[in-house]
């Protein structure tokens, strides 16, 4: 059953998000607080609904799927940012009507902060000369047959091809497979909860980035 790279369109949205629910679980305290419910019908929509807004308002964003192609199912997604010179305006604020409360908002905006804060740093740091992995998942029922490695040849190809550096906040699972492709670690950070979380699930990550490397070969897919 062969795996086939290519650009999300509009109408994979919602089995995009279904994957980030699935393979993340509940074990994440990033994901939990940021996209609340999101094992529900009504916390997938409005995660589906999200990355939409973000395909069609982010010219930076590469929205990437696998999928089966003796089956055609969608088996895994993620989110590539090739800023390519351009530096946006970091957002602050999390659409209130995500959340079911002020206190559930302002946690997510505070976790999700400190989360991409050294991406973001990175960024303008650069000039926007950066690639940054935003996300990848892919669907427990189709792991170990390699959806994960074509993300990685997708944005590390476009990486070598501008010349510049890529990075991304991995988890404890995940920097196996970016160190595969060169990632390096240069920070374990724990996410401390604000007082009023304190005893939930706290967020780590392995702050990791890829030196520049000269072009090679391109695994991306034709616009």
């Amino acid at each position: 059953m062969p795996l086939k790279l290519d650009l999300c369109t509009e109408a994979d949205m919602p089995r995009a998000f279904e994957i980030i629910s699935l393979a993340f679980g509940h074990i994440h305290a990033y994901v939990e607080a940021v996209w609340p419910e999101h094992d529900t019908p009504s916390g997938r929509a409005a995660g589906a609904e999200r990355l939409l807004i973000a395909k069609q308002t982010q010219p930076w964003t590469h929205l990437c799927k696998v999928t089966d192609t003796d089956t055609g199912e969608m088996v895994g997604f993620a989110k590539w940012d090739v800023y390519d010179g351009v530096v946006p305006e970091v957002p602050t604020s999390m659409p209130e009507k995500y959340y079911k409360d002020d206190d559930a908002k302002k946690y997510a905006e505070y976790i999700w902060g400190e989360f991409t804060r050294r991406r973001w740093e990175s960024v303008r740091e650069s000039g926007g000369n950066l690639v940054s992995l935003d996300i990848t998942s892919v669907d427990p029922k189709h792991h170990r047959r390699g959806a994960g490695s074509l993300f990685m040849q997708y944005g590390t190809a476009i990486a070598d091809k501008l010349g510049v550096e890529a990075v991304v906040e991995a988890s404890r699972m995940g920097r196996y497979l970016y160190e595969n492709f060169g990632f390096q670690i240069l920070e374990d950070v724990l996410i401390p909860n604000p007082p009023k979380q304190q005893g939930q699930q706290e967020q780590f990550i392995h702050w990791m980035r890829r030196p520049a490397r000269s072009y090679v070969a391109s695994n991306e897919p034709a616009n």
